[in-house]
């Protein structure tokens, strides 16, 4: 549902779940975000 995704984006597991899809070496996470 809408609402278990947002909470899932919310909760962090989101962001762990990209980086780790990424990778630290071919994706800079902290490059990505806006200053």
């Amino acid at each position: 549902s809408i609402k278990e995704t947002l909470q899932f984006v919310y909760d962090g597991n989101y962001w762990d779940f990209l980086v780790t899809i990424y990778g630290s070496n071919s994706f800079d996470f902290n490059k990505s975000l806006p200053a």
